[in-house]
């Protein structure tokens, strides 16, 4: 995974981000959601887009 430095803040982002607004209208299920984000994290994703207007809250 390639990095990026996100502004002045020191961190270091993948390149790579998972968004979770496909959570949308139980489009995929929670056990298939837990399973994309550890295989994300594992190959070394650490930018994940979420917010709490996703999916009502549930993303």
């Amino acid at each position: 995974m390639q990095y990026r430095r996100l502004g002045n803040s020191g961190l270091q982002v993948s390149q790579l981000s998972l968004g979770s607004w496909v959570t949308y209208a139980n489009q995929v299920n929670v056990k298939a959601a837990k399973e994309m984000l550890a295989l994300a994290a594992d190959h070394g994703v650490n930018f994940f887009d979420n917010a709490e207007v996703y999916a009502s809250g549930k993303s």
